[in-house]
């Protein structure tokens, strides 16, 4: 099957293969003067899924420089957006590089804004809401065919000071590119088969349901309801199906366009 371009929020790469689009992607900025890269990642994910494998090769090729920071957990925090922050602040990335699932991929979204607005902290933009305009450009590999956040422009983490989830949402939180890959998703345990495909489920019936929903995200809503309904089984049975998941993940990437539009109001 063919890669193809989605074009969204973000400039996304779906299809097998697509992780093969990141040099490409690379040359891109190195050609705006973009040499450092901020790595982003979880502990193990990046990893077993194959990903790092590919990812090491192509940047050691393209000759950029990069910082890896793998301290983001599963339901991430702010004090874990903030210490990454610190840590990337004396390097001064370019851009950043997400490599995980929707933990990943949000709080890299946030410390994108902090890392060029030294005197916030990542409370702020859930408590007070800021929402500055400017961000240091994302490139997303996306690992879960669950969130959709690798083309929407809202970031969930863990509020310490709360202790509380909260949502943030900013145009700057769009990342550049997304890569959207189902050869890195194959390594997925069945359990987390199950929950991230629900978790699309969800974005899909809720932004369909919303009031502020369109005919566009009704539509969208509809095909991507439909595929899940006839691939998650399949996939439960054979988490390896390469054509079931690569379907999957193509109804997640509808679920974060569809909530990109019209929101979610019951989670």
């Amino acid at each position: 099957m063919s890669v193809y371009e989605i074009r969204c929020g973000s400039v996304d790469y779906f299809g097998r293969g697509a992780v093969d689009k990141l040099s490409l992607i690379i040359e891109k900025f190195i050609s705006l003067g973009m040499k450092r890269v901020g790595v982003v990642t979880g502990r193990a994910s990046y990893k077993k899924s194959g990903a790092w494998e590919r990812v090491v090769p192509c940047l050691e090729k393209s000759g950029v420089e990069y910082v890896h920071y793998d301290g983001i957990s599963p339901n991430p925090t702010t004090g874990q957006a903030d210490t990454a922050v610190e840590e990337f602040a004396p390097f001064s990335p370019d851009l950043l590089l997400a490599i995980g699932g929707g933990s990943v991929i949000d709080a890299t979204k946030v410390i994108s804004i902090l890392l060029l607005h030294p005197e916030m902290k990542a409370k702020d933009l859930f408590i007070k809401r800021d929402a500055p305009e400017k961000a240091i450009p994302i490139i997303a590999i996306n690992l879960t065919h669950g969130t959709g956040s690798e083309v929407d422009r809202y970031a969930v983490l863990t509020v310490e000071e709360i202790k509380k989830k909260s949502g943030a949402a900013s145009d700057a939180m769009y990342p550049k590119y997304a890569i959207d890959d189902p050869e890195l998703m194959l390594s997925l345990p069945r359990r987390e088969v199950l929950f991230t495909s629900l978790d699309a489920l969800n974005h899909l019936i809720e932004a369909s349901t919303t009031t502020l929903s369109s005919p566009y995200t009704r539509m969208i809503a509809k095909e991507g309801v439909k595929i899940i309904y006839e691939c998650l089984p399949k996939a439960l049975n054979n988490p390896h199906d390469i054509e079931v998941k690569e379907k999957l993940l193509y109804a997640s990437i509808l679920g974060g366009i569809a909530i990109d539009c019209s929101v979610v109001h019951l989670t």
